[in-house]
């Protein structure tokens, strides 16, 4: 088999093709690898806001730190169910009383 000018040789185009396959796929790779870090950044910016508005808006927070503001909201939020669930009671015996006077408290 003759060369033909202008032309590369079989082997030649499969390995330049295998080389240009390794460049583009690490190429490839390095942009996924910035891209995900941009969008880590990103995700962490959002998180850090959202809990500086939660500090911002959170009585009595005397640390600041990520987990004991999570502490506090865990207990904010039990201490308004607790909070509902008494109302819940107390507006169900009005109810009751309403309903059979004098009878409501047994």
């Amino acid at each position: 088999m003759r060369n033909h000018p202008g032309l590369m040789p079989t082997n030649a185009i499969l390995y330049t093709t295998l080389i240009n396959e390794r460049i583009l796929g690490a190429e490839a790779k390095l942009a996924y690898a910035q891209k995900h870090s941009l969008a880590e950044r990103d995700l962490r910016m959002r998180i850090n806001k959202q809990f500086d508005n939660v500090r911002s808006v959170l009585p009595n927070l005397i640390k600041k730190d990520k987990a004991s503001v999570l502490t506090e909201i865990v207990r904010q939020v039990r201490d308004l169910k607790r909070k509902v669930d008494e109302l819940k009671a107390y507006s169900h015996g009005r109810i009751l009383e309403r309903m059979l006077p004098g009878e409501a408290n047994d």
